[in-house]
């Protein structure tokens, strides 16, 4: 497609940085009933969520793990999760991850891409999506073909991997056990923002405690 052939000519030159974003939401639960308020403090919805967040920045970083985390700003909180956090990856590479979901926040998900001579963006709306390329030629958006995975992450995962000349990585044990700690750090890091202790057997489940 012409969208990977653009990209994979070196549209956007090198990876320089990943932002993945998060907003919106409609607050209720699996059966459609409005989510409780809680005080912020919930590190095991966080932990849950985020680990799509961090799939997605190891395959595009090309399997390089989470070193290290800061968080700004997070209301830990399945009703409106709120998270502004910068990933380091080893490659030394940044993943900045945003939520908001904030009452009347409208739904959009994005995924970022910057590079040394441009930047490639995955936009999702209710309903929509789009992909455009910011490079020293203007901005265009570009069409997508389903040619990869139908689930949401590896579908992102599949097309940004060819908009970058590469290919999808298959993700094995070692990949999984990454992709874990980088979220375990981020869990640390919340908890010392919110000042509060990390519950392991609450927040990671029994089977992840090994």
């Amino acid at each position: 497609p012409q969208f990977c052939r653009l990209l994979a000519s070196g549209a956007i030159g090198p990876l320089t940085g990943i932002t993945l974003i998060s907003e919106g939401g409609d607050g209720d639960d699996v059966a459609g009933r409005p989510m409780p308020e809680d005080a912020g403090t919930n590190l095991a919805y966080v932990y849950e969520t985020v680990m799509h967040d961090i799939i997605i920045a190891h395959s595009l970083t090309e399997r390089s793990a989470v070193v290290d985390v800061r968080v700004d700003s997070v209301f830990a909180s399945h009703a409106r999760p709120q998270l502004d956090a910068v990933l380091e990856h080893a490659c030394g590479l940044h993943t900045h991850v945003r939520w908001d979901g904030s009452p009347g926040v409208p739904f959009r998900r994005v995924v970022r891409l910057q590079g040394q001579l441009g930047a490639a963006t995955w936009l999702a709306r209710k309903g929509s999506s789009e992909t455009t390329v910011q490079d020293a030629d203007g901005e265009r958006a570009l069409a997508l073909e389903q040619d990869g995975p139908g689930d949401q992450v590896g579908a992102v995962v599949h097309r940004l991997m060819a908009m970058l000349g590469g290919e999808p990585p298959a993700h094995d044990l070692d990949d999984a056990a990454t992709i874990q700690e980088g979220a375990r750090r981020l869990i640390d890091a919340v908890a010392h923002r919110l000042s509060i202790d990390v519950d392991e057997t609450v927040v990671f489940g029994a089977d992840d405690l090994g």
